[in-house]
């Protein structure tokens, strides 16, 4: 993953998974547990 400023960062990412196969991956700073990213995605494939 690329962090928006471009320092190098610890992050950490945590995964839902759907009983339909859908997926949520919210990424976090490891430092300040603030959000850098979240991808939703219909299925795994």
């Amino acid at each position: 993953m690329i962090i928006p400023n471009g320092v190098d960062k610890e992050a950490y990412a945590l995964a839902w998974i759907n009983t339909n196969g859908s997926i949520l991956v919210v990424t976090f700073d490891a430092d300040t547990d603030t959000v850098l990213a979240a991808e939703f995605k219909d299925s795994l494939l």
